[in-house]
C-alpha cells in the first residue's frame, strides 16, 4: 500500500499588480473606487507591485494600496527605478509595517 501526500507550494499564491505611472509617480487604475480599484489581497497571498519606472507615490494612493495588501503575507516592489522602489517600500514599510509584512525589492 502506498500513501501519497498532496504537494504544496513553496510559496503562496500571489496575486499581482501592475500599477500605471503618471508623471513619474504611482497611479491606481481608478482612484476614485475603492482601494483605488484594485481587488484587496486575501488572507495569506503575496502580493507582487510592479511599479515600472515610477518615482515616488503620493501619500493617499500609498494609503489605499497599503489597505489593498492588509491580509497579505508578504509583497514585492519591482520596478526599474531605484529611487522609486526606495520611495514606495518606505510608503508600505511606513503604512502596513516590517512586522505585518515582509518585503522585498
Amino acid at each position: 500500500m502506498q500513501t501519497t501526500y498532496p504537494r504544496r507550494p513553496l510559496t503562496p499564491p500571489a496575486m499581482a499588480y501592475r500599477l500605471r505611472v503618471r508623471h513619474g509617480w504611482v497611479a491606481l487604475p481608478q482612484p476614485t473606487r475603492e482601494f483605488g480599484g484594485l481587488a484587496p489581497v486575501p488572507y495569506g497571498y503575496r502580493a507582487d507591485i510592479y511599479i515600472g519606472a515610477a518615482r515616488d507615490i503620493d501619500a493617499h494612493t500609498a494609503q489605499q494600496l497599503a489597505t489593498a495588501l492588509d491580509g497579505c503575507a508578504f509583497y514585492t516592489v519591482r520596478g526599474t527605478d531605484p529611487q522609486g522602489l526606495a520611495a514606495v517600500g518606505d510608503a508600505l514599510d511606513a503604512l502596513i509595517g516590517d512586522v505585518a509584512a515582509g518585503r522585498t525589492v
